[in-house]
């Protein structure tokens, strides 16, 4: 589906007197960027330098997806206080994603702005369902998407976990020295997987 679909001329998905939602625009670049700064789990092991190359490169992969990306914005003082993504936009089940800044987490940001994204979307294309994936201990994200009515329907192995079961079937000698050299990552691993949540508009009317 063409991302323009979702947008009015004025790059507006859905409004209402708390929040606009509208197509994330190269002017949000920056304030994109602290936000991914907060929650990247790689920024502390990185310099500067090398993550501002990183988030680069991502900026310009996320413009090439199937995907949009949508910013979520206080009517009250027009501030930036997230962002909402929605993958496989022609599938039934697209993926639902959201982040808030984090001097905004706990206000309800997330629940109001999913409420509103998910009546518009829903509106104008064919959904069955929206599917969440949602680390295992990640408590708040478990807790707003159980909050929206979301069902429980599956699990996978988390992206570490997930590598390590790659080299291990392709290359089973190198896994024995990475383990053997941090025996610790098995446990790390293996400590958390990602949850896979379905929950629709009408679950929360």
């Amino acid at each position: 589906m063409d991302k323009s679909y979702y947008f009015n001329d004025k790059n507006v998905l859905a409004e209402n007197e708390q929040y606009l939602l509208r197509k994330q625009l190269s002017e949000d670049k920056e304030v994109y960027y602290n936000l991914f700064s907060e929650i990247s789990i790689i920024k502390g092991r990185m310099e500067e330098n090398m993550f501002r190359k990183y988030f680069e490169k991502i900026w310009v992969e996320e413009q090439n997806e199937d995907a949009i990306r949508v910013s979520i914005i206080l009517r009250e003082d027009g501030a930036y206080v997230g962002n909402i993504t929605l993958r496989e936009l022609n599938s039934k089940t697209p993926e639902l994603g959201i982040d808030v800044v984090r001097r905004y987490q706990r206000q309800g940001v997330a629940y109001d702005a999913l409420r509103l994204f998910m009546r518009q979307v829903s509106s104008i294309s064919k959904i069955d369902y929206f599917l969440a994936r949602i680390y295992s201990n990640n408590e708040p994200s478990l807790g707003l998407f159980q909050k929206l009515g979301a069902t429980f329907i599956g699990k996978e192995p988390s992206e570490y976990q997930a590598f390590l079961n790659q080299l291990k079937d392709k290359d089973d000698e190198n896994y024995k020295w990475l383990i053997n050299l941090h025996p610790e990552m098995e446990n790390i691993a293996g400590g958390k997987f990602i949850a896979h949540y379905k929950v629709t508009y009408k679950d929360i009317e």
